[in-house]
């Protein structure tokens, strides 16, 4: 097919498969790395507490049980399926 014989180029095909792989992985790494070490983690983590001032954690003070205590699923309610 293409004018090679059947199964000649297969070999060559997983090769460059694999230096694709490894060459795309190196530089995604790489990238990461970059990237991560590009960022200020101290003042990430002062926006971060900043942004969150006066906003309660709703799974330290109750209030997603007080929600959920609210919502009543009724299967009856539901028409059938067709």
């Amino acid at each position: 097919m293409f004018g090679m014989k059947e199964g000649a180029g297969r070999g060559s095909l997983v090769i460059g498969t694999l230096k694709t792989v490894a060459i795309v992985g190196t530089l995604s790494v790489l990238a990461a790395g970059w990237l991560s070490s590009a960022t200020d983690q101290h003042t990430l983590a002062r926006l971060a507490s900043n942004a969150s001032r006066g906003v309660a954690d709703p799974l330290t003070t109750g209030t997603i049980a007080s929600r959920a205590e609210s919502v009543r699923i009724d299967p009856c309610a539901v028409p059938p399926r067709r």
